[in-house]
């Protein structure tokens, strides 16, 4: 029996849906699966979800039949509610489909004679994943190695921010914190706040080292904002790591769907050179060997830089590869 998802495809298809335009999310990969069968429909990958939702208002309006756009939960919905509005004043048709998300409760804390010794056996247990073993990849540099140079410069007083992303898996697992760093993210998920928030923070601490550790997909959401640090002054060092995919969602269609991607490659541009292009410093690592110097190179600067980071695809995060989620879906 075909599955929903399927049944879905085949739904848009007998109505002359040929185009749609979507922000992958994992909720949805047995859609985009689907539409990997389904080649009369064109799946567009957008950078945003406002310009997903905005790009299906314009078809709806070229083709007289309404536009098809496909957003991730929340934070998609919400980017993507310009689109809406926008659709309703101009009287255009746009079917947005969104993203559920189930309710959880979070599990009960540890009771309090138990805590010391639950601290205690949790200390060891983030020391022991907290090390690093540098590692090669076939593709380009595994992102470790940018963590592990942030880890030897940044002074303890640094402030990091962070957009979502595999990417972070590195900071999180192996950068040692201290009670005096201060570090910036969002509990939601959503791409697109790495880079306003290091602009922030450079601004509110301008004697402070301020780093953003974006991926290539986040980067174009908000990058823009790099203009702004430039005007400003604001001493941020962005750090993209550009693997050209939409990583987290690619790591889910490999668990889910094995071997079948659909809608998380990325086209992208020279993130140094449109640095340059700003205003500010553009650098690029693309060998391993080179990133202590790199790392330098732009905490030295007195200004706004972006380092293009030309990251391993198979090295998707720092607990799994493409290889290893491979092998994995073979055994099952």
């Amino acid at each position: 029996m075909p599955t929903a998802a399927r049944q879905l495809v085949s739904m848009l298809r007998r109505l002359d849906v040929d185009r749609l335009f979507c922000v992958p999310g994992e909720s949805y990969l047995p859609v985009l699966d689907a539409l990997a069968d389904e080649p009369a429909i064109d799946l567009v990958t957008c950078r945003h979800e406002s310009g997903a939702g905005l790009m299906a208002v314009a078809d709806a309006k070229m083709t007289d039949r309404p536009g098809v756009a496909f957003v991730s939960r929340g934070p998609g919905a919400t980017n993507a509610a310009l689109a809406v509005h926008t659709a309703e004043q101009d009287g255009a048709p746009l079917v947005l489909f969104l993203e559920a998300l189930a309710a959880r409760t979070p599990p009960a804390p540890p009771a309090s004679e138990e805590r010391n010794a639950w601290r205690n056996r949790l200390h060891t247990a983030v020391l022991e994943l907290a090390r690093w073993t540098p590692s090669e990849a076939p593709d380009g540099v595994d992102f470790g190695h940018v963590v592990a140079a942030l880890s030897d410069q940044l002074p303890s007083h640094a402030v990091l921010t962070m957009d979502a992303g595999n990417f972070g898996s590195w900071l999180h697992r192996h950068f040692l914190f201290r009670s005096t760093h201060l570090l910036l993210g969002a509990i939601s998920g959503a791409m697109g706040l790495g880079t306003p928030a290091a602009v922030a923070a450079a601004l509110r601490y301008p004697d402070r080292q301020v780093v953003c550790i974006v991926g290539d997909g986040g980067f174009l959401m908000t990058g823009n904002e790099l203009a702004t640090a430039v005007r400003y002054g604001a001493r941020v060092r962005l750090f993209v790591a550009n693997n050209g995919s939409y990583g987290t969602i690619r790591l889910h269609q490999e668990t889910v769907f094995p071997g079948r991607v659909a809608g998380t490659d990325l086209t992208n541009p020279d993130f140094a050179a449109l640095a340059e292009a700003f205003g500010a410093r553009g650098l690029v690592l693309d060998t391993p060997q080179d990133t202590p110097s790199v790392v330098r190179e732009a905490l030295g600067h007195d200004g706004p830089v972006v380092v293009d980071v030309r990251t391993s695809l198979e090295h998707l995060s720092t607990f799994s590869t493409l290889t290893s989620l491979a092998a994995v879906a073979a055994r099952s």
